[in-house]
């Protein structure tokens, strides 16, 4: 889950408890994950797309991009397998990210 303070946590279904906090730096306002490769997708309001390693608790493992097209990021989305993500933003923008690369190409 994620909120307005900035942090990414990580539940446990079977435990009922928080099992990581990652910090986020940044109000996010969307969330995807990939609970086979344990990685998730954030998007935030300062425009920020970041992917995740939640298994190894690690911080940002690839900040993907910001750019003036992803002004307040509203929806994230992400198939690992092709290395790709989506992201809209409140500007009206659509962008498809490389996730390896970190490079992306959008249209309004």
């Amino acid at each position: 889950s994620v909120s307005d303070d900035g942090v990414l946590n990580v539940w446990g279904l079977d435990v009922v408890r928080c099992l990581r906090s990652l910090d986020c730096q940044g109000v996010v306002t969307a969330l995807d994950a990939n609970f086979t490769h344990s990685v998730a997708i954030t998007g935030s309001a300062n425009s920020q797309i970041k992917l995740w390693d939640y298994e190894r608790v690690q911080e940002s493992v690839l900040a993907v991009g910001r750019t003036p097209s992803c002004r307040g990021i509203t929806a994230v989305r992400m198939d690992f397998d092709s290395h790709l993500a989506l992201s809209g933003s409140s500007s009206g923008w659509l962008n498809v990210w490389d996730l390896r690369a970190g490079l992306g190409e959008g249209r309004p």
